[in-house]
């Protein structure tokens, strides 16, 4: 029997029109680069070794006026998107659509057009005392023009999309709803206290609580009704613990409602192809991009799989200089995007750095080189290399200046730099190998659980933010965890609030990155694993606290644990007549 045409999610792996296939692409902005020159750079994609380009398709620049979309170069020649999916399937080349709402992109207002973000009354997040946020451009997910502005953009671009779907014969196989969501809500701790927000929030306690009693209960409060619930600000010393955790459960849905609604307004318009989120996951440095807050990100993305479950996750790997000192990077934000993937589902790098928004530090071609294999090597089942095509933003558009050459491989002139080349032999391998490829599986040799409360602190403000977050990334991303994959283990992460018993039971070894304080529901899970034969080790601690921040001992207590906590004079530590050099307590 024939194969249907088009992409299908089948078995963790991407099959197209029936045949595994290995997503080999590359950024390429038809916007940043002039209309004459697309076929000849498409040519210069195929000769990279790629199989498929990628880009957005920036709200800004195709209404730039409201009600006035250009999608065929009537206003610039660079606008005519028609002409670009002509010549990208002309090309034998597959294109991976990224239409927003938002891009960032180093695009005017993230992608939204500036019409919409100067509205009167505006569609950006606010404050808790009610004052617009600083940030205009960063919307209010759920306010009423935001939405109607959102589906009339779905309703002009999406029927173009469906037209080029490769369930249509046409190049699309894969399509990204906005881009990076809580991206810049996570870089400036911004919660979004607008009065739907406000309103969705109550709605999701009285979902959680059923009774106002109940509540009450939970958060030794004396509420009259929930419409006196207000959303918290992020202080762990004036707040309820139990409130907190709640205000982190409710934002995970947030984020998800709104993909939900972007994901129900793309299949309106009869589009069949495969849908994906991508991911914030590296804090940049000058010199390398780290991997420390690919665990926290991801789990904002938790709850996007329960409400459409064949959601593809993509990372944005901004790794620049990789070497012995982080690599593990790459395996633990692959592990995270795996943990949060609904089973069956491929995972792909929509952002792999093969390039550096600014001109230092310089990319090299080993760089690339190793960017790309060890990255790959890890599981993914398609890299998008970014950037992989140079530009110029049009004046109309501009962010940060016209300039966005990115070191990308193929510059804005259409010259290959050095480091296409590992680019080109890695495509001439996929070509032979990318079928086989796409049909292999991770195999993992170790299991590490953690408590997701450990990550739920994106919008908390105070002391206790800085300790997680430095026993997070010291203790474990960058000690224990580190320490494994350097050994040659290949890691799984598992949230264990999530998983059931029995998924405990199948793992013979746990290791178990704990703080002082956990779940007693975990803490339970735990104990009756190691009672039934399963081997646990914990690192940095034994919590004596539960999650509410009471002392509790239970795990201890249950598995008759000793722990003797060593404080070093200093940050000496003497055993056995030496004096060792340490960084924390240890338990």
């Amino acid at each position: 029997m024939k194969a249907k045409p088009g992409i299908a999610l089948h078995d963790g792996q991407y099959l197209l029109d029936g045949k595994p296939f290995f997503m080999y692409a590359g950024e390429f902005h038809y916007f940043r680069i002039p209309a004459a020159d697309w076929e000849t750079r498409l040519k210069k994609a195929r000769q990279l070794g790629l199989n498929t380009v990628s880009s957005y398709i920036p709200w800004v620049w195709h209404e730039p006026a409201e009600g006035r979309f250009d999608f065929t170069g009537q206003t610039h020649p660079q606008r005519n998107l028609v002409k670009f999916l002509d010549l990208v399937g002309k090309a034998g080349l597959k294109f991976f659509a990224r239409p927003g709402p938002i891009t960032h992109g180093e695009l005017r207002n993230d992608g939204l057009p500036t019409w919409l973000v100067e509205k009167p009354g505006g569609i950006c997040i606010q404050t808790p005392n009610g004052d617009l946020s600083w940030c205009r451009s960063l919307p209010s997910f759920f306010k009423p023009l935001y939405r109607e502005k959102v589906k009339t953009w779905y309703a002009a671009v999406m029927p173009i999309l469906k037209k080029y779907q490769a369930h249509n014969q046409g190049p699309i196989i894969q399509i990204q709803l906005d881009n990076e969501i809580h991206m810049i809500n996570w870089l400036g701790k911004l919660a979004d206290y607008s009065p739907e927000t406000n309103e969705r929030y109550r709605g999701y306690l009285r979902d959680r609580y059923q009774t106002l009693a109940a509540l009450n209960r939970a958060y030794g409060t004396e509420y009259a009704d929930f419409e006196q619930i207000a959303q918290p600000e992020g202080d762990t010393e004036k707040e309820n613990w139990q409130r907190l955790w709640d205000w982190a459960r409710y934002y995970r849905d947030h984020y998800a409602g709104y993909f939900e609604y972007l994901h129900e307004e793309m299949r309106s318009h009869g589009l069949q192809t495969a849908v994906s989120a991508n991911i914030a996951q590296f804090v940049d440095f000058s010199m390398y991009g780290r991997g420390w807050e690919s665990v926290a990100n991801t789990s904002l993305f938790r709850e996007f799989s329960r409400k459409v479950p064949d959601t593809i996750f993509g990372g944005a790997f901004q790794m620049r200089h990789l070497d012995f000192e982080n690599y593990h990077d790459i395996i633990f934000t692959i592990a995270a995007l795996k943990s949060v993937t609904t089973a069956g589902i491929p995972v792909n790098c929509a952002e792999l750095q093969v390039g550096v928004m600014n001109d230092r530090p310089r990319i090299y071609a080993s760089d690339v080189e190793l960017n790309l294999k060890t990255a790959t090597a890890h599981g993914l089942n398609g890299v998008n290399g970014y950037m992989a095509f140079g530009g110029t933003t049009p004046d109309e558009i501009v962010l940060r200046g016209n300039y966005h050459e990115w070191q990308a491989p193929v510059d804005s002139q259409g010259n290959f730099r050095e480091h296409a080349e590992p680019l080109q032999r890695f495509g001439k391998w996929i070509k032979t190998f990318g079928s086989q490829l796409a049909r292999t599986r991770n195999q993992h040799d170790i299991t590490i659980g953690f408590d997701p409360h450990y990550y739920f602190t994106e919008f908390i403000k105070d002391g206790f933010y800085s300790r997680v977050q430095r026993q997070r990334n010291q203790d474990f991303f960058d000690g224990s965890a580190r320490i494994l994959a350097l050994l040659g283990f290949n890691p799984e992460l598992l949230d264990l609030e999530r998983a059931e018993l029995d998924d405990l039971l199948a793992r013979p070894v746990i290791w178990l990155f704990s703080l002082d304080f956990m779940s007693h529901q975990v803490m339970e899970k735990l104990a009756t694993y190691v009672e039934r034969g399963g081997r646990l080790v914990l690192n940095p601690l034994v919590p004596d606290k539960n999650k509410s921040m009471q002392p509790d001992a239970f795990l201890r207590d249950r598995l008759g644990l000793q722990v003797e906590t060593v404080k070093p004079s200093g940050n000496l530590y003497r055993y056995k007549g030496l004096q060792y050099l340490v960084e924390s307590d240890m338990a």
